[in-house]
């Protein structure tokens, strides 16, 4: 008898709780929100990579036109390397060249200017590509071409850094688009 009075008592409390607003305890809360472009597979700002790994990178906030698939390609720091100095007339300080791969994952990989975006450093300071020349023996600055590159092409590309005479060895390679991926806010990815 006392059982079947204590088994009511907890029925009718639940009663009263479901009456007054309580939550079912068998029932999921809201999700935490998807992280931007996790359904892209894109990487998180202030990732650090290796030489050699590849990062996942939205290239602008806008989207492509022809499809509305947003511009995304998959970036690769193939290497960093210490470049003949012979190369270079009236450009004091040590060349460096840092070899990248990038392929068209959606959109237009067309909008990948890796000069605007790739930076190297030389220790504390950041450097940002030398303008000229374009082409360097052993360094080609290209892109693609095609209004709309196929999906899944990929593109080899050179960027060349010159650190000041005394400066720090070049030691690692950022990608910085000074919005999701920011180096003065960490969130740049590095190759290193």
């Amino acid at each position: 008898m006392r059982r079947s009075h204590k088994a009511a008592g907890t029925v009718l409390a639940l009663l009263a709780l479901v009456a007054c607003g309580g939550e079912d305890p068998q029932t999921p809360g809201p999700s935490a929100p998807a992280e931007p472009g996790a359904s892209l597979g894109l990487t998180a700002p202030g990732t650090v990579l290796d030489i050699g790994e590849t990062a996942r990178i939205p290239l602008e906030e806008r989207t492509a036109a022809s499809d509305g698939e947003p511009n995304v390609i998959d970036l690769t720091v193939t290497s960093v390397a210490r470049a003949d100095p012979s190369l270079f007339d009236d450009i004091p300080g040590t060349p460096y060249f840092a070899r990248l791969t990038f392929t068209a994952v959606s959109g237009d990989a067309q909008r990948f200017f890796p000069a605007d975006v790739v930076v190297g450093w030389s220790g504390d300071t950041q450097l940002r590509p030398i303008a000229s020349p374009a082409i360097v023996d052993g360094c080609a600055r290209v892109g693609f071409t095609a209004p709309e590159p196929p999906l899944g092409s990929s593109m080899d590309t050179c960027v060349t850094f010159v650190v000041e005479p005394g400066g720090a060895p070049l030691d690692r390679i950022g990608y910085d688009d000074n919005d999701t991926y920011d180096d003065q806010e960490g969130t740049a990815v590095e190759w290193r």
